[in-house]
């Protein structure tokens, strides 16, 4: 999966799919804010219908929201604001990943919520980025008839509102890939039979 780090106002920030954070009580992230002021409060009245809280691991596709150029967004609940660790940012983005690796955008661009220090947002991008290549992880090698996903999410960007903060943010991608790489091959290795890959 490719990685790429954006700075591009939310609004206009053109996607498949733009994936907004929402914690816990439908308290919106800053970039969630910016897309409710663009639609004129359009992403403030979903909410207030009670379809979606910000539960930890929630989703929910909203499609044709005015003043926004991405041609879906997906809000994605954070859980409660005090406990958004990399971690847990990470865990909720997979969920997103899996969700978009059966639908036909196979790029996406994911609003970071802010931090005031560098090294959580590093944590946040090598986090995300782990989570993201896992989601779409597949062991197909001793399968005759798999069929693999016709639209797999190819590309994550990863959005940020300072551009000072793009290369730290960067350094955490290229970790995170790198991890993830390692992750697979040792799935990879514990799935094999024992007569490929001996104890």
């Amino acid at each position: 999966m490719e990685f790429q780090i954006k700075t591009t106002p939310v609004a206009t920030s053109r996607s498949a799919c733009l994936i907004l954070g929402v914690f816990e009580k439908r308290k919106l992230t800053a970039a969630a804010a910016d897309i409710d002021s663009a639609s004129s409060g359009g992403l403030g009245r979903l909410l207030r219908k009670g379809d979606f809280s910000g539960k930890h691991g929630q989703t929910l596709m909203i499609y044709d929201l005015p003043g926004v150029t991405a041609n879906r967004v997906m809000l994605l609940g954070l859980g409660a604001e005090k406990e958004c660790t990399a971690k847990k940012l990470g865990d909720a983005l997979c969920q997103a990943a899996a969700q978009l690796n059966d639908s036909p955008a196979t790029e996406a661009l994911f609003a970071l919520p802010d931090r005031r220090h560098r090294a959580e947002m590093y944590a946040d991008a090598r986090d995300c980025a782990i989570a993201a290549s896992q989601a779409g992880y597949r062991f197909d090698t001793c399968k005759s008839d798999a069929e693999p996903p016709k639209h797999p999410l190819k590309r994550l960007n990863l959005l940020t509102r300072h551009k000072r903060d793009v290369k730290v943010l960067e350094q955490g991608c290229a970790h995170g890939r790198a991890i993830a790489g390692g992750m697979s091959l040792a799935k990879d290795l514990a799935n094999l039979p024992g007569n490929v890959c001996t104890p």
